[in-house]
């Protein structure tokens, strides 16, 4: 599965970095998050030092891997190994 790059529609960064309700856009990518303990169950709020350090983390465990460039490529997300 391939997944665009994009906030959820109506959302700023600004939302996304404060508090705001669990309403993950996608969640297979935040159950990714959560399988590799990067976030609570909960999911609220991630700051932008935490988003490229969880990203680098996911990337060098096999959790998600980036296809095409920075702007207009997506995000696969790999399946957990038991």
């Amino acid at each position: 599965m391939t997944y665009p790059g994009e906030l959820p529609p109506a959302w700023t960064v600004a939302k996304l970095k404060g508090k705001h309700p669990s309403q993950p856009f996608n969640p297979d990518v935040a159950n990714a998050f959560f399988w590799a303990g990067l976030i609570e169950a909960g999911r609220c709020g991630i700051s932008d030092t935490a988003v490229e350090n969880n990203l680098r983390y996911l990337q060098a465990r096999n959790f998600i891997a980036r296809l095409g460039p920075a702007k207009g490529g997506a995000w696969q997300v790999q399946a957990p190994k038991a």
